[in-house]
């Protein structure tokens, strides 16, 4: 997915580790994407962790505060949307 999404690297990136709300441990590489679009927002320049597998069926990425550092971010639990503003 990474390489499909043009994420710059992560082949040869440090790695972390990493904890999932369940309390999973993975491991990462860091690279960057040159830019993500959700909706009409736009971040650039964006660090991303990539694991090497999906670590649960179907999960192929997770919006972090990387991305969302750039927006006046809020959730309305209600309507199930993520509200996000420059």
């Amino acid at each position: 997915v990474a390489s499909d999404a043009g994420i710059s690297g992560w082949k040869d990136g440090p790695a972390m580790r990493l904890s999932t709300a369940s309390g999973a441990q993975l491991t990462a590489t860091v690279g960057e994407a040159r830019r993500i679009d959700v909706g009409s927002a736009v971040a650039r320049e964006v660090k991303v962790a990539v694991v090497d597998h999906e670590p649960f069926p179907g999960l192929h990425g997770v919006i972090g505060l990387s991305f969302l550092r750039n927006f006046k971010y809020s959730v309305d639990s209600d309507g199930h949307e993520l509200l996000l503003e420059n």
